[in-house]
């Protein structure tokens, strides 16, 4: 609350990632007139009851304390909190050519205005990376070890001294 002292009280509209935000401060930021559009988790503190399951492009939709919550399934559980826009779903061209799908305007906006500050959350998780880096240092090192072993033992063979 504390980053955003200086802009409350101007109707401002603030976008968040969802380590910052949870129900109660969209409502401390509503009741100082600034807004808030977020990605959430599903396990946050006053959170409402998310548990239906869902198929692919179907939406579950919250309203509590003049937030709006709503939940989307595309590969997986998107779960958007805000308190300025109403619920929209807007076709989107994919990358396939001649193929659309529909998406909430909520998820376009928090996108636009992200920007390439939340793509760290699309990229591979660490762990991945970690296996990738030491499964390239130990075929690194035995590819190493082999070829220097080759050129020992048939340093040996090819050059044997005559007398």
């Amino acid at each position: 609350m504390h980053l955003v002292e200086n802009y409350t009280h101007e109707f401002r509209k603030i976008c968040v990632d969802n380590w910052f935000s949870s129900p109660l401060l969209a409502v401390k930021l509503l009741q100082k007139n600034t807004y808030l559009l977020s990605t959430a988790k599903k396990s946050s503190k006053f959170m409402p009851n998310l548990s239906s399951r869902l198929s692919s492009g179907q939406v579950e939709l919250h309203v509590v304390n003049g937030i709006l919550i709503e939940r989307w399934k595309d590969k997986r559980d998107l779960i958007m909190m805000n308190t300025f826009m109403s619920y929209e779903m807007i076709h989107v061209r994919t990358e396939k050519p001649n193929n659309s799908r529909p998406e909430p305007s909520t998820s376009l906006t928090y996108n636009n205005n992200m920007g390439g500050i939340d793509q760290v959350d699309r990229k591979p998780k660490l762990t991945n990376v970690k296996e990738k880096v030491l499964n390239g240092i130990k075929k690194c090192f035995f590819t190493t070890w082999i070829c220097e072993c080759t050129i020992h033992f048939g340093h040996g063979t090819f050059f044997t001294p005559t007398i």
